[in-house]
């Protein structure tokens, strides 16, 4: 089953794994974290040079800086199964 953003349950459950090994990592490792804004940055390259690969479109079709702060990518919502548009 496909959410109306693309992803599928298995795409859920892939996002919420990853962020419990970021914490974890962050719990053995606790001076990351003042490099955080650093490896954002990092990820959103490699995240461009990704779309762009995906797309076929250039790479600076895509922003420079990704749109979720840390705090978001951490904690944004990912409800499955997704909401009901028409409700």
């Amino acid at each position: 089953m496909t959410n109306p953003a693309g992803g599928t349950r298995s795409w859920v459950t892939s996002i919420r794994t990853q962020r419990s090994e970021v914490e974890e990592r962050l719990e053995d490792s606790p001076s990351l974290r003042s490099q955080i804004d650093k490896l954002i940055a990092r990820a959103d390259h490699r995240a461009r040079i990704a779309a762009a690969g995906e797309t076929g479109l250039d790479e600076e079709t895509f922003p420079q800086v990704g749109p979720y702060a840390w705090d978001a990518i951490m904690a944004r919502p990912m409800a499955w199964p997704p909401a009901d548009p028409q409700t």
